[in-house]
């Protein structure tokens, strides 16, 4: 079976005949069975995904699934049973109000026959309602009248699943590919996602930028779909293989070599420090420049590879300054160095793989995060008597035994303070108040960083505007 397949064998279509005549009645049965065509790119020999039987109801089969799996069958059942009923009839009235001098316009549908309604439910679109029988004449009753003003607003972001449909809308890729394409430029960090919205990076744009420019035939949305047409006749036999690589790759070369002569190197601009003035490199003193790796945008030194020296960048494309306390490591109590992950930077022992002693930046941390530490802090675990530590999993806080995974005793923040309450969990006052102070001097120090950006930016703004003013000797 096949996402992209609306192929239905007919035993199937009869099973599922034989089920809505007996349970809804001739009204909901059409005269012969509803097949409907799958996309050119569809392999036919793959069925549509659906029930193995109708006898197998979501409620005959709910015991033996967990809450998503039993919530995925019953739309797989539902959709299968809607699909060979007849359609739902909707009759779209709009409806003129008069009151004294104004006349209120409102527009919807009422419904006749649910048809195949009857088992997905009614299904409205994000303006539409479902409007009452109404007589000429009637009067109504003035419950409220609601002022609306409507701005045109831009085109929503895609999430991952807009995405897919977008794909497959421009066929682009499978269903098989669709998760590593969106894996893939989230991985090499060409967009973030937030809230569930994807944003283009600043990498994303310029790679985007780079590729378009000079690749405008391969770029180009139907490109693939194309392809992937002659790849299919070449599998009928209508195209020879050789013929179409020649023909694809005479042109790609000449736009290849042409690149190769456009593009330099990609450098960014010039790196500058807080105050607006030229970053040196730590190592050798020159003049850092912005750079791009596949963890996101960091300083490095212009005199690479002959220098190395890299400074790292926040998720705000701001300097990362490490404090003192977060140099030693935790395991081995060496000196800890910034580190780049999928996730963000972190603070990894000097002496890795030796040691793998890690520990998370203060600086990358949300003041929820640490106001949530520190109210946990100095806990010892009432299984193993080993620490526990504030840990976060998908952005909610959990209190973890460090000893895992030898001791996997876990509370979330709601038992853990019953526990401390009841005298369960034993806490050491004098963490809790180092925890304390330490989250105020954080909160203190980015209230004053804050303050700061605040007066740079209105400095700078001001700076401007002034320059814009015509000079004494011009008046």
């Amino acid at each position: 079976m096949r996402t992209d397949s609306f192929h239905l064998s007919d035993f199937a279509v009869t099973d599922a005949r034989e089920m809505i005549q007996r349970e809804f009645g001739e009204r909901y049965l059409p005269e012969k069975g509803n097949f409907f065509k799958s996309s050119k790119r569809a392999q036919a020999a793959h069925e549509a995904i659906r029930p193995t039987s109708v006898a197998r109801t979501p409620d005959a089969v709910a015991r033996f699934l967990d809450r998503d799996q039993l919530r995925l069958y019953t739309l797989i059942w539902e959709r299968f049973i809607a699909c060979q009923m007849n359609p739902a009839v909707y009759e779209v009235t709009t409806i003129d109000i008069t009151a004294g001098d104004a006349l209120f316009r409102t527009s919807g549908k009422r419904l006749l026959f649910d048809g195949h309604a009857r088992i997905t439910g009614v299904k409205l679109d994000k303006d539409e309602q479902l409007m009452p029988k109404l007589d000429e004449g009637e009067r109504l009753t003035d419950h409220r009248v609601q002022p609306d003003q409507h701005f045109t607003q831009p085109p929503p972001r895609y999430t991952e699943a807009s995405l897919v449909k977008t794909l497959e809308k421009e066929g682009i890729g499978r269903p098989s590919t669709y998760a590593s394409i969106i894996g893939t430029i989230q991985d090499r960090f060409y967009v973030r996602s937030d809230k569930r919205r994807l944003f283009a990076t600043e990498l994303g744009m310029l790679v985007n930028d780079m590729l378009v420019g000079n690749f405008q035939r391969i770029m180009q949305t139907d490109f693939t779909s194309k392809m992937e047409a002659q790849l299919d006749k070449i599998e009928d036999g209508e195209l020879e293989w050789v013929e179409v690589l020649r023909n694809f790759y005479a042109i790609f070369a000449e736009e290849l070599a042409e690149a190769e002569q456009r593009i330099e190197k990609v450098k960014g601009k010039l790196a500058l420090d807080e105050e607006g003035k030229p970053l040196p490199c730590p190592i050798c003193g020159s003049e850092m420049m912005e750079r791009w790796s596949r963890f996101g945008k960091f300083y490095g030194c212009t005199k690479f590879p002959e220098c190395k020296g890299t400074v790292p960048l926040n998720r705000d494309g701001k300097i990362l300054r490490v404090k003192k306390e977060d140099l030693e490591c935790p395991e081995c109590g060496k000196e800890m160095v910034v580190r780049m992950s999928r996730r963000g930077p972190f603070l990894g022992c000097s002496t890795f793989p030796a040691c793998r002693g890690t520990r998370s930046l203060e600086s990358e941390k949300s003041l929820r995060q640490l106001k949530t530490e520190a109210e946990f802090a100095g806990l010892t675990c009432d299984q193993c008597g080993k620490p526990m530590n504030v840990k976060f999993f998908r952005g909610r806080p959990f209190i973890g035994c460090s000893g895992y995974p030898d001791c996997k005793n876990t509370y979330n923040p709601t038992k853990a303070r019953e526990a401390i309450e009841a005298g369960t969990l034993k806490r050491d006052e004098q963490k809790v108040k180092e925890a304390e102070a330490k989250y105020e001097r954080i909160k203190a120090e980015r209230e004053e960083e804050e303050k700061a950006d605040k007066e740079r930016a209105t400095g700078k703004a001001g700076a401007e505007e002034a320059s814009d003013e015509p000079s004494e000797e011009y008046v």
